[in-house]
Protein backbone atom coordinates (compact mmCIF):
# COMPACT_ATOMS: atom_id res chain seq x y z
CA UNK A 1 0.00 0.00 0.00
CA UNK A 2 2.61 2.61 0.72
CA UNK A 3 3.74 2.42 -2.85
CA UNK A 4 0.59 3.01 -4.39
CA UNK A 5 1.25 6.85 -3.17
CA UNK A 6 2.35 9.86 -5.49
CA UNK A 7 5.27 12.09 -4.82
CA UNK A 8 2.43 14.86 -4.17
CA UNK A 9 0.30 12.92 -2.02
CA UNK A 10 3.30 11.79 0.16
CA UNK A 11 4.60 15.96 0.32
CA UNK A 12 0.75 16.51 1.95
CA UNK A 13 1.41 14.16 4.12
CA UNK A 14 5.25 15.66 5.46
CA UNK A 15 3.49 19.12 5.16
CA UNK A 16 1.13 18.01 7.66
CA UNK A 17 3.78 16.22 9.58
CA UNK A 18 5.38 19.80 9.84
CA UNK A 19 2.45 21.31 11.05
CA UNK A 20 1.79 18.77 14.01
CA UNK A 21 5.12 19.10 14.75
CA UNK A 22 5.26 23.08 14.87
CA UNK A 23 1.80 22.28 17.03
CA UNK A 24 2.85 19.90 18.94
CA UNK A 25 6.18 22.40 19.85
CA UNK A 26 4.42 25.09 20.14
CA UNK A 27 2.21 23.39 23.24
CA UNK A 28 5.54 22.64 24.36
CA UNK A 29 6.56 25.83 24.73
CA UNK A 30 3.36 26.97 26.65
CA UNK A 31 4.67 24.42 29.55
CA UNK A 32 7.91 24.85 31.24
CA UNK A 33 10.15 22.28 31.05
CA UNK A 34 13.28 21.56 33.40
CA UNK A 35 16.74 21.38 31.08
CA UNK A 36 18.51 17.49 30.98
CA UNK A 37 15.03 15.81 30.94
CA UNK A 38 13.93 13.51 28.46
CA UNK A 39 10.56 15.52 27.78
CA UNK A 40 13.36 18.44 27.13
CA UNK A 41 14.89 15.90 24.94
CA UNK A 42 11.93 14.97 22.87
CA UNK A 43 11.35 19.31 22.54
CA UNK A 44 15.10 19.69 20.78
CA UNK A 45 13.99 16.27 18.37
CA UNK A 46 11.12 17.51 17.42
CA UNK A 47 12.20 20.84 16.81
CA UNK A 48 15.25 18.98 14.91
CA UNK A 49 12.97 17.37 12.86
CA UNK A 50 10.35 20.40 11.74
CA UNK A 51 13.38 22.36 10.93
CA UNK A 52 14.81 19.71 8.53
CA UNK A 53 11.60 19.35 7.11
CA UNK A 54 11.32 23.03 6.39
CA UNK A 55 14.78 23.15 4.78
CA UNK A 56 14.02 20.19 2.93
CA UNK A 57 10.88 21.94 1.19
CA UNK A 58 12.50 25.57 0.76
CA UNK A 59 15.40 23.08 -1.26
CA UNK A 60 12.26 21.73 -2.99
CA UNK A 61 10.52 24.79 -3.70
CA UNK A 62 14.09 26.82 -5.25
CA UNK A 63 14.76 23.40 -7.33
CA UNK A 64 11.24 23.88 -8.80
CA UNK A 65 11.79 27.39 -9.39
CA UNK A 66 14.97 27.01 -11.37
CA UNK A 67 13.46 24.31 -13.53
Amino acid sequence: MKGEHDAETRLAYAENLVRALQILNWQFVQEPIKHGTELAALRSAIIGIGDALEAIFAEMDAQERAA
